[in-house]
């Protein structure tokens, strides 16, 4: 008989390829620039297009010290969201160790308290100094098999210890 299993996401973790470019960050922000300088053009000539016309390739223009700027905010702003992500710490092996988790964890249903009872009791056989942590899980997952639910109730497992 096939287990059925549901996948269930367990992190808050933003991996690499979630996370923005500083190239993608930099082209942002040069286009909302030129974008609010456009604006700001309209508002002033209110709606005079010869000198809109002329005008627009002044404000496409973005001089060297308007790019250091773009280009250090993005910096920061690229740091901060991988700081962010949950990962920064870690190293590239450790990050890579955590991909397969990407999508969370695939979770099989318990079918019966019975069934449950025998889990909670290979737990407990194979780590028998974690009973208050087995014990947690064996009351979730008793739980879990009553109410039909695909893995055991968060707040089975946060309770106190």
């Amino acid at each position: 008989m096939p287990r059925a299993t549901t996948t269930i996401p367990f992190h808050a973790l933003r991996f690499e390829d979630d996370l923005p470019t500083l190239h993608e960050v930099e082209r942002h922000l040069k286009t909302v620039l030129r974008g609010l300088r456009r604006q700001r053009q309209v508002a002033q000539t209110a709606g005079d297009e010869d000198s809109c016309v002329k005008m627009d390739q002044f404000f496409d223009y973005l001089n060297e010290a308007e790019r250091r700027k773009i280009r250090r905010r993005a910096h920061r702003y690229v740091q901060r969201l991988d700081a962010l992500s949950g990962l920064s710490h870690l190293s590239e092996e450790n990050r890579a160790k955590l991909t397969p988790l990407r999508g969370g964890l695939p979770v099989t249903r318990v079918t019966s308290e019975h069934e449950a009872n025998e889990i909670a009791a290979a737990l407990h056989a194979e780590m028998p100094w974690m009973a208050p942590a087995t014990e947690a899980v064996w009351q979730g997952l008793r739980a879990s098999a009553r109410e039909g639910l695909p893995g055991a109730p968060h707040a089975a497992l946060r309770r106190p210890l």
